[in-house]
């Protein structure tokens, strides 16, 4: 097996590469993002922020922030909602404050 960090470093780059793809190809997008899911599994670490935020929790559907689930703010939360099965996953994040 090779190293991990050169693992999470692929993981990553496939990642960023299925979001890069979305509009031109679905297709391959969801490919890539399925193969750094697999890298992620073999190699037995952490999914990192920006592979958990491309599928849905309960159907583990392929489900990128802009084409097939719905993003709101609320109450200091960013609220996911997937557009196959329903299922809403919650985020919590701080606003930045003006300095005025």
């Amino acid at each position: 097996m090779a190293d991990k960090w050169v693992l999470a470093g692929e993981i990553s780059v496939w990642a960023r590469a299925s979001v890069a793809t979305l509009r031109s190809d679905p297709e391959l997008a969801e490919k890539q993002a399925k193969m750094a899911i697999s890298l992620q599994k073999k190699a037995r670490l952490k999914k990192p922020y920006e592979l958990k935020l491309l599928f849905c929790r309960r159907c583990k559907r392929f489900s990128p922030p802009s084409e097939r689930s719905t993003t709101r703010l609320r109450n200091g939360y960013i609220v996911r909602r997937c557009a196959e099965c329903g299922a809403a996953s919650r985020t919590g994040y701080v606003r930045q404050r003006d300095k005025a």
